[in-house]
């Protein structure tokens, strides 16, 4: 079964946009809201829940920025903006904010599909390398929680670095637990007894 993409559409004149609306769905999405810049889009992206959010702006402001920073912060999608200016400022407040594409003057029925499918793969991409440095962060931070246990057991049993190593390990075996959660524990002892 082929589900089709859904799209939040958020212009500064809803009732004035039937072609873009009919350029997205030949392009083969389903726009399942309509909202002004004005409103409150990370609101209706948890409502409405959909797959790509489509601006289409005369002027990127402050406030539309801070908002779809905001999506990308809480409820990350694809975010593709298409403007009629182009402006330094803009485009670097566009890229700050999480949007995955930001096209100037690009508003037409063939170039549409392709803009979407390469937003979405840059989404993708990009959130696969967030996860995976959300990943690597969390490993050093145990692994510091870790060395620190270690340390703390060579101190107070005057072990080698193995020897401590070991023990930690044996104690996470023992009680059926993750090593970091020992290893957590033990340092949350240790610093409640100083």
């Amino acid at each position: 079964m082929n589900v089709t993409p859904g799209v939040l559409l958020v212009s500064e004149t809803p009732d004035k946009t039937e072609a873009l609306e009919d350029t997205i769905r030949e392009a083969g999405y389903q726009i399942k809201s309509h909202i002004n810049v004005a409103d409150d889009v990370l609101e209706e992206v948890n409502s409405c829940d959909p797959d790509i959010v489509i601006v289409k702006t005369e002027v990127s402001s402050n406030y539309l920025m801070n908002q779809l920073y905001n999506l990308n912060q809480e409820n990350p999608r694809p975010i593709v903006i298409f403007t009629d200016k182009s402006e330094r400022g803009l485009i670097d407040s566009a890229i700050k904010a999480g949007v995955s594409a930001y096209v100037v003057d690009g508003l037409t029925a063939d170039r549409v599909e392709p803009v979407l499918e390469v937003a979405i793969a840059r989404f993708v991409q990009d959130q696969s390398l967030r996860n995976e440095l959300e990943k690597t962060k969390s490993q050093l931070e145990e692994r510091k929680i870790i060395e620190k246990a270690k340390g703390l057991i060579m101190k107070s049993r005057n072990l080698s670095e193995d020897e401590a190593y070991k023990a930690l390990r044996k104690l996470a075996m023992d009680r059926n637990q993750r090593l970091i959660d020992v290893a957590t524990d033990v340092v949350s002892v240790s610093e409640l007894l100083m």
